[in-house]
């Protein structure tokens, strides 16, 4: 006989909040934003965090200069 292998059950969705102001995911722990860019760095490139002034949680960028307009 052989031995099924089964399926684990799919993560439930989570609610993702989203920052009225940048339209970004927020993270509402710095270590929980840290866990996520490590994992999605793998496939996106590097990820900075940073504390938005807006909202106060935590979001992933791409940019190297948050905050400043990029150069022209």
């Amino acid at each position: 006989m052989t031995k099924r292998h089964r399926r684990k059950p799919k993560k439930s969705a989570v609610e993702r909040v989203l920052c009225s102001e940048t339209g970004k995911r927020e993270y509402e722990h710095y270590d929980d934003a840290v866990h996520v860019a490590l994992k999605r760095s793998r496939r996106a490139g590097p990820l900075r965090i940073y504390e938005c002034p807006s909202c106060g949680s935590w979001h992933l960028t791409k940019r190297r200069n948050w905050g400043r307009p990029p150069a022209t």
